[in-house]
């Protein structure tokens, strides 16, 4: 594949490298902290986490740069099988959560009443910019701003790796359907939705006034989840927010092996979310955000040499419209018939995402209030 026209995306990849020249290309950009630092903290965690990692408790630790707020107590010191003993005994925390510094000094400690999973790890170290060890039942995970550097608990072998990647993009839908229903519905991991217990107090009032507000860049948080996924799941090679020449992005790129189709990805969210500094963006609570994304995979096909330039033997094979609609309404949503007249558009992948489940007679009542209202649909 000619790549001349498009930006580098690194992916997680086993190589066969130097390990401490890895290390000094992967820390090029966090010059508060040495490759020494880092091996000498994950082989001392290493020693010390194989005597209980059998208890099955996770243990996230972010490395930040050194602060006034740290503490006297070093990650050296701690005594990891009483901590995990106040978890085990009665505790309603499920895992750790550290701050340390580049020396192993521990500047915050947390508790999770979930169970924490290195996939989230990784996505927090790439969202932040961040080192972080996961400590699993398996061993250590070293993530450097999403980049796999070592693993125990990731990959067991080749052949689970091929057995995870099992499914090709032609198979799309299925495959957006099984991230909606196992990561976006009723938000699991609590990651898309604003909720009391990971905000603050000052926002509480927005939530109990709109029990669907998403949090601060929804859709930051889906398309870096969406590619994770897509990059677990499909044999295919995915890539994000590819750019041509011109500066023009796709959200999720995605060519078969042959490298003769190449389906593109838009992702839209619908529905009010948080700002940074506390106030309700409503900007994209309506039906015309999504068909603004129509009109953009449209421009793509309208322009597939300019789009693929650089790519002389593809074609768009997919422009495909990904939409997660949280509104408080949810109608489906009335394309003018321009978009539906090209057969590769697909504008059916529509995902009408819950904050959490609800029983049936809620939902019923729920559903009898909204068909009594009078209807305020988009003209088009």
């Amino acid at each position: 594949m000619d790549f001349v026209y498009f930006e580098k995306e690194v992916e997680a990849v086993i190589v066969e490298e130097n390990p401490v020249l890895l290390l000094e290309r992967l820390l090029k950009d966090h010059s508060f902290i040495k490759s020494t630092n880092l091996l000498q903290l994950s082989v001392y965690l290493e020693r010390k986490w194989s005597e209980v990692k059998h208890h099955n408790v996770q243990v996230a630790m972010y490395i930040k740069k050194p602060t006034d707020a740290q503490t006297e107590s070093r990650i050296y010191d701690l005594n990891f099988q009483t901590e995990i003993q106040g978890l085990l005994s009665g505790s309603s925390a499920k895992s750790l959560v550290y701050y340390i510094s580049p020396d192993g000094a521990i500047i915050k400690k947390l508790l999770y009443k979930e169970k924490i999973k290195s996939r989230e790890v990784m996505i927090a170290t790439q969202m932040n910019s961040d080192i972080a060890f996961f400590l699993g039942v398996k061993g250590i995970d070293v993530w450097i701003q999403g980049v796999l550097y070592s693993t125990q608990n990731h990959i067991d072998s080749y052949k689970d790796l091929i057995k995870a990647k099992a499914i090709g993009i032609e198979n799309y839908a299925e495959l957006l359907r099984d991230f909606f229903d196992e990561y976006v519905q009723y938000d699991p991991r609590k990651r898309y939705f604003l909720h009391k217990g990971n905000c603050s107090k000052d926002w509480h009032k927005h939530i109990d006034q709109n029990p669907k507000l998403l949090d601060v860049k929804p859709e930051e948080r889906f398309q870096i989840d969406l590619e994770q996924f897509l990059k677990e799941r499909c044999s295919d090679p995915v890539l994000k927010e590819v750019r041509n020449r011109y500066g023009e992005r796709y959200d999720i790129w995605v060519s078969t092996s042959d490298d003769a189709d190449v389906y593109i990805f838009e992702l839209k969210w619908l529905g009010k979310s948080i700002t940074p500094s506390g106030l309700i963006n409503r900007q994209y609570d309506k039906a015309e955000r999504a068909i603004e994304g129509a009109e953009q995979i449209k421009n793509y096909i309208d322009n597939s040499e300019k789009t693929l330039e650089g790519l002389t033997q593809s074609r768009i094979h997919m422009g495909v419209l990904v939409i997660f609609d949280a509104r408080e309404v949810m109608d489906d949503i009335s394309y003018p018939p321009i978009y539906q007249s090209y057969p590769n558009i697909d504008l059916k992948q529509h995902f009408k995402v819950l904050s959490k489940k609800v029983s049936a007679s809620k939902s019923y009542k729920h559903q009898k209030q909204i068909n009594q209202k009078p209807p305020k649909g988009l003209s088009l």
